[in-house]
């Protein structure tokens, strides 16, 4: 929910509204960091590693995907 009101506000809206979903992303964001980093048996490596893992291929992916749009179709990019 507040996910999708951060984008809302960032696609379809004047700043006004919507900018509560942000408010709300950040604080439950970071409520979820501090529950990760609070497990004793989180280090710094291995909490980097894992957010890694989460976040790199997926990120490859996308990346991957809108290079390919751009080689084969790029009338369907607003700019290449």
């Amino acid at each position: 929910m507040a996910a999708a009101s951060v984008v809302y506000a960032h696609t379809f809206t004047a700043p006004q509204f919507g900018s509560f979903g942000v408010d709300l992303f950040f604080v439950i964001s970071g409520f979820v960091m501090y529950m990760i980093v609070r497990r004793p048996d989180t280090t710094p490596a291995s909490f980097l590693a894992a957010r890694v893992a989460r976040i790199v291929p997926l990120y490859w992916a996308v990346t991957t995907m809108v290079l390919l749009v751009a080689w084969l179709a790029p009338q369907l990019m607003g700019t290449t």
